[in-house]
């Protein structure tokens, strides 16, 4: 983790492009200006919908339910008990935030008021606990920009230890995301070895136990990744080598039988020579009586004719 001091080169990292952008129709304010002036005025009017603590009991604010219908892409979270319409908040969500966020978007039934999504306040805190708010009212169009505006800065830089303690504070689905987020990119920097102040970045996690296990758990996912691989790579290694060393003595033995055959195939040759050869010598003394004949004269008459001939010594 760098330190505030180290702002020039937080600057030079990047993290991921990964998207922290809650679920929402992203023309949902467009469709809303596009009713007019005129029209939005009268989204003021009628029953309207309360904004309740996670008790279900404390009312923190209310504005029209049919402004809310207008804007919200999150309608099914509304309630009704004795003609009474309600919304109650989960834990998580600061109660300011909400009355702060419902503030601003009745302001938007004045026709008066441009129609624009809302403006970072300058403080992320602030402003994380806002989109929180619009993320699970289903008014997050309304606060895009603003939660883009620090998205941007995150995704182009170094987060910094301010930033992550911000972001740990905030426990909310769009927080806990964004801390996902935020914990994958840095401690990828330092698994990578690209981090700009690794030491100062070790000393962080000592001090911050919620990024710290989250920091641990992906680099016990990426050894046991790492690990898997190197045991994938050995078994493929000894795969290869069994396969050459089968292919090796395939080799080896065909060579081998080559070999013999070439070589049967020459005794064949003289064989055969020496046979013709020999029987050459037995038809011409066999037109003479009294021939003699050597022991391997007679064995080829016995094996031509089964004729036996005595075998003289010398002949």
């Amino acid at each position: 983790m760098v330190s505030p001091n180290n702002t020039g080169a937080m600057a030079q990292a990047k993290t991921s492009n990964t998207q922290v952008k809650p679920a929402a129709a992203p023309d949902a304010l467009a469709k809303f200006r596009a009713l007019g002036r005129s029209k939005r005025s009268t989204l003021a009017y009628g029953p309207v919908v309360q904004v309740r603590g996670p008790d279900g009991q404390e009312v923190l604010t209310e504005l029209p339910l049919r402004l809310f219908e207008a804007l919200s892409t999150k309608k099914e979270i509304v309630k009704e008990s004795e003609g009474v319409h309600y919304i109650c908040l989960p834990e998580g969500i600061v109660p300011v935030s909400a009355k702060e966020l419902v503030a601003r978007v009745n302001l938007l039934t004045d026709p008066k008021m441009n129609v624009f999504p809302m403006a970072t306040t300058g403080y992320m805190f602030k402003d994380l606990h806002l989109a929180s708010a619009a993320d699970f009212l289903g008014l997050a169009p309304y606060t895009q920009r603003m939660l883009n505006a620090h998205w941007q800065r995150l995704k182009n830089t170094v987060p910094t230890p301010t930033d992550v303690d911000i972001i740990c504070e905030v426990n909310t689905p769009l927080g806990n995301k964004l801390f996902k987020i935020v914990s994958h990119d840095l401690a990828k920097l330092s698994w990578d070895g690209e981090h700009p102040n690794p030491t100062a970045f070790d000393k962080y996690l000592a001090g911050n136990p919620r990024f710290s296990a989250a920091v641990k758990e992906l680099y016990a996912k990426w050894e046991a990744s790492a690990e898997a691989f190197q045991a994938r790579e050995e078994r493929r290694r000894r795969r290869a080598e069994e396969q050459w060393a089968a292919e090796e003595r395939s080799r080896k033995q065909a060579m081998e039988e080559s070999e013999k055959a070439a070589k049967d195939r020459v005794k064949y040759e003289a064989l055969k020579k020496e046979e013709a050869e020999t029987g050459k010598i037995v038809r011409e003394k066999m037109r003479h009586a009294g021939s003699k004949y050597t022991a391997k004269e007679a064995l080829y008459i016995w094996n031509r004719f089964s004729k036996r001939v005595p075998v003289t010594a010398g002949g």
